[in-house]
């Protein structure tokens, strides 16, 4: 009786421990390919603007060194982009470092559910502050909404922590005022929380706005 006592409780301490390391999970992050129907835009400026003459949504057009992407094309192809992921066992999420860290989607793995908008395509307007922007997800937007480089190439890298989570961190300096962010987008992994850490920094010698 003593024996069998023990052995019960052992098999409850083992499925115990086996469920605790279940529910505890672990979070992957990787950069990975993602295949999406393009709408290209036309290039960039060859000499970029020192000012473009308008006002832009309350921010003025003075967009040097930045060349202008507003020219875009009908002609549909199939382009293969940079996917950073991170994922544990209830959310999945994706960006895309070639078009400004734009935030592809945050997925509840149980049920599909996208959390955001899902864009399945890539189809600039010309609402950015140099033309090109793509729609759906999420948009860093720094120092102004739609900011000059929301279309461009940012700086990204892959970093796992002490306590088990996963980060990726996207940033740039912006080029027009010196202006740096720096955004850890972090899973846990126990829990089905996606976390934001903004980091801002104003590296000149003058007061700069932000709107």
């Amino acid at each position: 009786m003593k024996n069998s006592k023990r052995i019960g409780m052992l098999s409850f301490l083992l499925a115990a421990i086996g469920f605790c390391a279940c529910a505890q999970g672990v979070v992957t992050v990787k950069e990975d390919r993602i295949a999406l129907p393009t709408y290209a835009p036309g290039g960039y400026d060859k000499t970029p603007l020192f000012y473009t003459g308008r006002v832009y949504q309350g921010a003025q057009g003075r967009v040097y060194p930045y060349p202008m992407q507003d020219v875009l094309f009908d002609g549909k192809m199939d382009e293969t982009y940079k996917y950073l992921t991170l994922e544990n066992d209830w959310l999945q999420m994706g960006l895309l470092p070639e078009h400004g860290g734009h935030l592809l989607n945050l997925t509840d793995r149980q049920t599909g559910f996208e959390t955001f908008y899902r864009q399945h395509v890539v189809k600039p307007a010309l609402i950015g502050m140099l033309g090109a922007w793509i729609s759906g997800g999420v948009e860093w937007n720094f120092p102004h909404h739609h900011r000059a480089t929301t279309a461009m190439p940012i700086d990204w890298k892959l970093a796992a922590n002490a306590d088990g989570s996963k980060t990726i961190w996207i940033g740039e300096t912006e080029l027009r005022r010196r202006l740096k962010w720096t955004i850890g987008l972090s899973m846990m992994p126990d829990r089905a929380v996606l976390r934001a850490d903004n980091i801002f920094m104003n590296r000149g010698p003058f007061i700069e706005s932000m709107i």
